[in-house]
């Protein structure tokens, strides 16, 4: 009995963990973010967890946890609801994502006074973010002057570079040129001033 009991409690906690870790999966694979120790990892996983189990029991009011009957057979929930489960866990996931990338929670914080925080990883990666496919005068520190626009920029605040498309370049000594082909790359210790143009 003992042992149905142990099992009993070992299947409960995997099925109440999993899809607390799923969403945690897709959400790193759809957020930039600073690395996380192993205890925020777990804790914010148990959070999303707690959240979808909380879900899980309003939509279908029915537990997901598997039961061992004392016959030593074993009553787990029907696959679909497993499947349910993983859908949910996914579709919470992106959710989140989105509440992130698009800075929606922080807005609105911003907007009632209560913090002057953003949920993006730096400062660089926030105007990037904030200004998509503007046009940007980038000052090099030997002089140089690029126009274009960002076509890629990094999302690492510990390496600050960029690809510029559709770019002109002026040398300190006035000389101007358009590149030809489709663009420029340009490291972060380069870079002396970043204006963005309208």
């Amino acid at each position: 009995m003992a042992v149905i009991n142990g099992l009993n409690n070992v299947l409960q906690i995997i099925v109440f963990l999993l899809p607390g870790f799923l969403t945690t999966l897709v959400r790193d694979a759809l957020v930039v973010n600073r690395p996380k120790d192993s205890m925020e990892r777990i804790t914010e996983s148990l959070s999303y967890s707690l959240i979808l189990n909380i879900l899980f029991n309003f939509v279908f009011s029915s537990s997901i946890f598997p039961v061992i009957y004392t016959d030593n057979t074993l009553q787990i929930t029907s696959n679909m609801m497993l499947l349910y489960l993983v859908f949910l866990s996914i579709l919470l996931g992106l959710f989140i994502s989105l509440v992130i990338n698009y800075d929606i929670l922080y807005n609105l914080l911003r907007y009632l006074k209560i913090t002057k925080k953003s949920s993006r990883i730096s400062v660089w990666y926030d105007v990037f973010v904030s200004n998509p496919k503007k046009w940007l005068r980038v000052t090099l520190n030997d002089g140089t002057v690029l126009i274009g626009w960002a076509d890629y920029y990094s999302d690492d605040p510990n390496n600050n570079e960029m690809f510029l498309a559709d770019v002109s370049i002026t040398e300190k000594e006035g000389d101007e040129r358009e590149v030809k082909g489709p663009g420029v790359y340009v490291n972060g210790k380069q870079i002396k001033i970043i204006e963005f143009l309208d």
